[in-house]
């Protein structure tokens, strides 16, 4: 009878179970530092998007604010020298946008007016827009700006 001698030296041919999890290992290193950049990265890109945001609103409240007449504007507000909020509500395209951007962005908007001098002839407006950025921080823009009266 012959008896054929196998060698197993030519048999192993597929991947050990110790080399499979060290390649696995080495993968996962490489890949963790990718997906944290990619994920910082979309967080900032939230992040300078709301700013924007933030900024148009503030933009708008400029235009707004600076279409209404001195006498309206100023009784939107009891007077004085110290900043005080503006009451009776914002004009209607701003109250549109703020509620808007309050349902899907979280901001928040104060404004505040006074008179800069005791004879009344120019009203200072100061907006701020406050919201939550990524990390929890509660972040805002201020913008402010003149009306002078007639």
């Amino acid at each position: 009878m012959n008896i054929k001698r196998i060698d197993l030296k030519n048999l192993k041919k597929g991947f050990s179970l110790l080399e499979v999890l060290v390649s696995c290992f080495l993968l996962v290193i490489a890949i963790v530092p990718i997906y944290r950049s990619l994920t910082s990265t979309a967080a900032q890109e939230i992040d300078t998007t709301k700013l924007s945001m933030a900024r148009k609103i503030l933009e708008s409240l400029r235009q707004e604010v600076g279409s209404v007449p001195f006498k309206e504007l100023k009784a939107l507000f009891p007077g004085g020298t110290t900043f005080q909020e503006m009451s009776g509500g914002f004009p209607g395209t701003l109250q549109q946008v703020l509620d808007n951007q309050k349902k899907f962005k979280d901001f928040n908007l104060k404004v505040q007016l006074r008179f800069t001098n005791s004879s009344e002839t120019v009203i200072e407006c100061k907006g701020t827009v406050t919201w939550t950025a990524n990390d929890n921080k509660i972040k805002s823009e201020e913008i402010t700006f003149l009306q002078v009266k007639p």
